[in-house]
């Protein structure tokens, strides 16, 4: 029999492999960033094994196809030579034999049946698959008029969206100015010092009102063509660009950097022509005709990065299980013409069905693999990078004195914010010795930020405080919302008593990114998620405030239903802005915002509020007590008749003596508002008063104005508007330096209604710090102690958030960005946290094999090496990375170092990571004390579920006895015995020998592993 052989270079077979490349991101291997960096180490492996898997795969499963045709080609062949004979004919003479036995002779070509699988992979895979994400479309039918099918479980009602099943990933990185660095080592004419290059954004704009591109343009980056370049000095280049919209085409982007190219290689100067055109000596192409110059690295990362990381799916791997499920029964087999169809027929429908799902399987979990890696690293609890405190002067030692007097710094700051100069004309001067113990002693509201000082002064500082986190105030994350909201759960899990959020509006001009049509979709996975996420942290009494305008206020409501539960909606208030829109459109101009107002539990109950001297109007009555208003005791309006609430109607006494009985007009029997017993203590305590109005006697209720306050509304048309929020701003910072505040009497409401004095308040979309804003002022004014914790991403984190906080402190009345009241400072503390982003993790990731694991990999087979390349070689060869946790790097973990973003997009810092911090958080840790000598830092707390505890960090040496005696004597001079039973729990870096005879003592590196990874689904508890 001939073999039957598949060809595999057909359109379909080419244009699936086109596809996969670009599932795998294969198509990206020149970027040198992110997830698209660690792929490029692997691309000619995985590209090498797609190839060989789909052709193989695709010939074994239809050969058995194959087999099956070549018999039933004998056979026919056999009917038709017997037919003929029967006929009496030669059947070497008879046509049909003679065409049999050539099919016979030539082979089955299954080329038509291969390319019809490849055509099914290829539109599988193209379904979900766009721009760099698997959309969540759970497909229904081909041709039938409802194409996506919902996904439900029962559930009453549901709100569904298109990639609800996926998180929200989108690049912080979007337009920002990007600064790379070059030292040339041996480029002749050019001199051997480190050249800095910055891509500067001259123009950009984004879709403004919502308006998506139409397909007849599309915005791109292209260099500015006025001023393509400008040297700021010898050693500097800035190089411009313009984002804005151009005719659409393909590779627009490509092709604009293939201009920017030429035009620099034509016109730099010759130094910088040599240095940016020199080939990248970190790029591994192809073969030797593929290189890349470190212009083409840059510019080509430059331009690419705000294009990806949109979105990650929750079970991609499950998802699309599930739908070639459903795609091979709806679209491959046709059960009813099944029943009709011969033998063979039926094979060739199961060879494809093989076929394709042999293919597709091992395809889908490459998919998975890179689906769930990612998902990993954006689920792990990221590292502190950065802890500083501010304080008020009055909390600091007066010892530490000496050093903040000699912090230049710190006076620059304090000139900066608070114009001190104005205090002592002289202080700036250099001849002066104004800066001095007794002017700190005599502004003890001037804040100090740890920034400007070292790790020990710091830690000198920190060991000065009894009950640290109890001390502080605030805390402040500088970190993507999701991000922070995950390391807090351990820490305030159910501690929050009030949640405040004012996330983006989704008005097209507010900043959220979105991809393409996905407005509303892509608003709600993000918006999903920490919502979610902070609902854990509401106290089992918390209340969650959410501001929002008509854009998604009815979307919103629906999702907080599902998060929440419906039963937990406590209302909705209104609040007229002051600033109306769309002026000038024939539409209805939007006055107001909304806040929805949901509780952790049913039953919320709301914090009265004071009488305003309109509401005190009505009090007009007085006596010995004080101010009062009367209310007849009658019930009026509806449910006043005796059947209502027969046992309170009954007969009071009136002062003359007469038996007075509730009726209503026409004489109809009515009732009290209130049973017997509560009327017998109202009239022993006097609040019963009798009036008669012509023969009758009338009973009415004293309600006294002092200490009386009123049931929140929910129309909010008394708190001042966005207006005087940006009033706020101007006179505090001399400028518009925020342009959506909301105002600070806002947030002082909401505070009121829904906190006492001690509670805690969350804002994980701060903003310009309103929140913490307003937490101050009630602080200062009621003597409570209200704690706030805000998280921002954006750079106004430390150009308006952080300056306000230490400004309002100082201060409570400020213009033109000058305090106007020196005297009205507050004691106050805060701290504040910068996490390591998604992008720091992606870009301290580094791929390695082991010499055994290479040798492994050498003596497996084909199937075995495309299993591990499948299924294993991300987490395997990634394990070790400094952001995976480097737990080898904990010997010496005051110096654990990542690879940090700055500001600039594409320049990192090598940066010490806050491991200590980093472990607080992981484990819940309320701190109490830190105390740090040569070599060591304790830090003793309780955790949130309980458990006094002690860690102790060390560094180590190369003297494993050595370091077990060193901790021993440290401990000793602690008085602390690990075998007593002070502490609960006791934590400690490195092996040791100590003695453990309650099981207490536990290796931080393990509990530091496996607390970072832990991940917790977001799902709706209602």
């Amino acid at each position: 029999m001939t073999e039957a052989l598949v060809t595999p270079a057909s359109p379909s077979f080419e244009k699936l492999k086109l596809k996969l490349r670009e599932l795998f991101e294969l198509d990206k291997a020149d970027l040198d960033f992110g997830i698209y960096r660690i792929l490029r180490q692997r691309h000619a492996e995985i590209t090498e094994f797609l190839d060989k898997h789909l052709e193989t795969t695709v010939r074994e499963a239809l050969q058995s196809h194959g087999a099956t045709q070549h018999s039933q080609v004998e056979d026919e062949l056999r009917q038709a030579e017997a037919a003929a004979k029967a006929a009496g004919f030669n059947p070497d003479d008879s046509p049909k034999v003679k065409e049999l036995r050539e099919k016979l002779r030539t082979g089955t070509s299954l080329d038509a049946v291969a390319d019809e699988v490849y055509s099914h992979l290829l539109t599988f895979f193209s379904r979900y698959y766009q721009e760099g994400d698997f959309l969540g479309l759970h497909r229904s039918t081909v041709h039938g008029r409802e194409r996506y099918m919902i996904p439900y479980n029962g559930e009453e009602v549901k709100l569904v969206w298109a990639n609800m099943d996926q998180y929200y990933i989108k690049s912080s990185e979007l337009l920002r100015d990007y600064t790379f660095r070059i030292t040339p080592q041996g480029l002749p004419g050019v001199a051997d010092t480190e050249s800095v290059i910055h891509f500067k954004l001259v123009e950009g704009d984004t879709e403004k009102d919502n308006r998506k591109p139409d397909g007849k343009t599309q915005r791109a980056f292209a260099l500015d063509a006025d001023k393509p370049f400008e040297e700021i000095d010898t050693d500097t280049l800035n190089i411009r660009f313009r984002y804005r919209e151009h005719a659409a085409e393909r590779d627009l982007q490509k092709k604009l950097n293939t201009d920017t190219e030429k035009t620099l290689a034509d016109d730099l100067p010759p130094r910088w022509r040599s240095l940016l055109l020199a080939d990248d000596p970190t790029y591994k192409g192809k073969d030797a005709r593929d290189t890349r110059t470190i212009l083409q690295k840059h510019l080509r990362g430059y331009t690419a990065r705000h294009q990806f990381d949109y979105f990650i799916h929750k079970d991609l791997g499950g998802f699309l299980r599930r739908e070639l499920d459903f795609y091979v029964k709806n679209e491959v087999m046709h059960l009813d013409d099944i029943e009709e169809m011969a033998a063979p027929k039926a094979e060739e429908y199961l060879s494809k069905i093989r076929a394709l799902r042999r293919c597709a399987l091992p395809v889908i979990g490459m998919l998975e693999q890179l689906e769930n890696f990612q998902k990993r690293l954006w689920l792990k609890k990221k590292f502190v990078v950065e802890t500083r405190y501010c304080l008020t002067l009055d909390r600091v030692p007066e010892s530490l004195y000496p050093e903040i007097c000699a912090s230049d710094a710190q006076w620059q700051e304090w000139e900066q914010l608070y114009t001190i100069s104005a205090i002592e004309p002289d202080l700036f001067n250099p001849q002066s010795a104004i800066r001095n113990p007794q002017f700190l002693k005599a502004n003890p509201h001037l804040m100090i930020d740890t920034r400007h000082f070292s790790r020990e002064f710091t830690l000198k500082l920190l060991s000065s405080i009894e009950n640290l986190d109890e001390s502080l105030d605030g805390v402040c994350f500088h970190s993507e919302n999701f991000q922070a909201l995950q390391l807090m759960q351990e820490r305030y899990r159910e501690q929050v008593k009030c949640v405040y959020i004012d996330p983006p509006y989704n008005t097209g001009n507010d900043g959220f990114l979105y991809k393409d049509s996905y407005r509303h979709s892509s608003w709600l996975t993000t918006i999903q998620d920490r919502i979610s996420a902070g609902q854990r942290l509401l106290a089992i009494n918390g209340l969650s405030f959410t501001n929002i305008d008509d854009n998604e206020q009815s979307a919103l409501k629906l999702l907080q239903d599902q998060t929440f539960g419906n039963v937990n909606f406590a209302g909705q208030i209104i609040r007229p802005t002051g600033t109306p829109t769309a002026q000038g459109t024939d539409g209805l101009s939007n006055e107001f915002d909304y806040i929805t107002v949901y509780s952790a539990f049913p039953s919320a109950v709301f914090n009265g509020l004071d009488f305003t001297t309109e509401d005190a109007e009505i009090y007009n009555l007085s006596d010995e007590r004080g101010t009062y208003l009367i209310r007849t005791l009658r019930k009026t309006g509806g449910e006043d008749r005796r059947e209502d609430r027969p046992s309170m109607f009954f007969e009071v006494e009136a002062p003359d003596g007469t038996k007075v009985l509730p009726y209503g007009p026409g004489n109809y029997e009515s009732r009290w508002r209130l049973g017997p017993e509560r009327y017998r203590e109202l009239e022993a305590e006097g609040l019963i008063e009798w009036r008669k109005n012509d023969s009758d006697w009338r009973p009415y209720i004293k309600f006294y104005l002092e200490g009386r306050l009123k049931r929140p509304s929910n129309l909010w048309d008394d708190v001042e508007g966005n207006k005087k929020a940006q009033r706020e701003i101007k006179n505090l910072f001399q400028s518009k330096a925020f342009s959506t505040p909301k105002p600070t009497a806002l947030l002082d409401r909401v505070a009121r209604i829904a906190t006492q004095k001690g509670d805690l308040i969350l804002d994980y979309f701060a903003g310009s710090g309103t929140t913490g804003h307003a937490v101050i002022n009630l602080n200062r004014e009621g003597g409570g102690h209200r704690k706030y914790i805000l998280i921002e991403v954006g750079e106004y984190f430390d150009n308006v958030l952080v300056p306000r906080l230490k400004k309002v402190a100082y201060s409570t009345d400020w213009r033109d960005g000058k305090p106007q009241s020196r005297t009205t400072g507050i004691s106050h503390a805060f701290k504040i946290l910068r996490l390591e982003s998604y992008e720091d993790t992606l870009n301290n990731l580094r791929l390695a094999r082991t010499p055994e694991q290479e040798a492994a990999l050498r003596k497996a087979t084909d199937d075995q090496c495309g299993q591990y390349l499948l299924g294993y070689f991300l987490d395997v060869e990634s394990a070790g990375s400094a952001s995976l946790l480097d737990v080898t790097n904990f010997r010496d973990p005051f110096n654990y170092r990542l690879h940090i973003a700055t500001a600039s997009a594409g320049e990192t810092k090598e940066t010490a990571i806050d491991l200590v911090e980093t472990f607080n958080w992981l484990i819940g840790l309320k701190v109490k004390h830190v105390d740090a000598q040569k070599g060591f830092v304790t830090v003793t707390g309780e955790k949130r579920a309980g458990g006094r505890t002690l860690i102790v960090w060390r560094t180590l040496g190369d003297d494993a006895s050595a370091d077990n005696e060193a901790l021993e004597k440290y401990l000793a001079k602690l008085e602390i015995n690990p075998a007593d039973t002070e502490y609960d729990f006791i934590y400690v870096n490195g092996s040791h020998t100590l003695s453990d005879p309650h099981n207490k003592i536990h290796l931080i590196e393990e509990e530091f592993q496996r607390r970072m990874f832990e991940s917790e689904s977001f799902e709706s508890l209602g």
